[in-house]
């Protein structure tokens, strides 16, 4: 029961190089196209998605944040939505068939040339667990005799198993041992919460926790520059 929504233990960071196709160009003068929810690797609405195709073939495509409650939980400006169609986008990763993936081969590809079935690439650019960067793995035992090895033995260490809902468990938000208390906010901060997630919603306080995130990387990865982020002009 003590796990993360979807099992996620770690920011798992790519490179991408992108070219897409010169109808995005020309429709809009701009470098991105439209975006689309992806869920479980299936585009959504399946009728949108399949006109997007048509007119712009699979193009990278972005949508810029903005502070919409309750769907965004904090006011940060300046972080961009990207999709990058794979193969068979109109199916999910489990139903996802060799047929389909000939008949929709998507964009990714070894060497973008803009070509409407070849607009991007991912380099694997490194990973950091989830545990580190909000300091699990420092924290000592309730009985002192040692650090904690994961979210897990955090979980199952802190938690009262008759306060356990098995509903809200994968988040383990609502209940001790959670590591954000949903309930509060930035003026009651939840008793429950790690330190690393104090004050949610707050600007600084999520500017923070941001900055700790990049410190990371950098620390793992000192040999890995950080790029800019490009412009969405969609």
């Amino acid at each position: 029961l003590c796990e993360r929504h979807f099992c996620i233990d770690r920011i798992h960071r790519q490179k991408i190089t992108m070219y897409n196709p010169k109808e995005v160009y020309a429709t809009r003068k701009g470098q991105f196209g439209p975006w689309n929810s992806f869920d479980k690797a299936m585009c959504n609405p399946p009728e949108m998605c399949t006109k997007r195709w048509e007119q712009y073939g699979y193009n990278v495509g972005c949508m810029k944040n903005t502070y919409d409650p309750p769907f965004n939980i904090t006011p940060l400006s300046g972080g961009n939505y990207y999709d990058f169609p794979g193969a068979c986008p109109e199916k999910d990763y489990l139903s996802k068939d060799k047929a389909c993936i000939a008949a929709s081969p998507g964009g990714q590809c070894d060497n973008p040339d803009g070509s409407r079935n070849c607009t991007w690439s991912a380099e694997d650019a490194g990973y950091i667990m989830l545990d580190d960067l909000v300091g699990i793995t420092k924290l000592q035992r309730l009985d002192n005799s040692s650090t904690y090895k994961d979210f897990h033995d955090w979980c199952t260490d802190v938690s009262d198993p008759s306060n356990i809902n098995p509903d809200a468990i994968s988040w383990k938000g609502d209940y001790p041992g959670g590591e954000w208390d949903k309930h509060t906010t930035p003026e009651t901060p939840g008793k429950k919460s790690l330190p690393f997630w104090d004050k949610p919603g707050d600007y600084d306080a999520d500017m923070a926790r941001a900055q700790a995130l990049q410190d990371l990387f950098k620390k793992q990865f000192p040999d890995s520059p950080r790029l800019p982020e490009p412009t969405c002009d969609y």
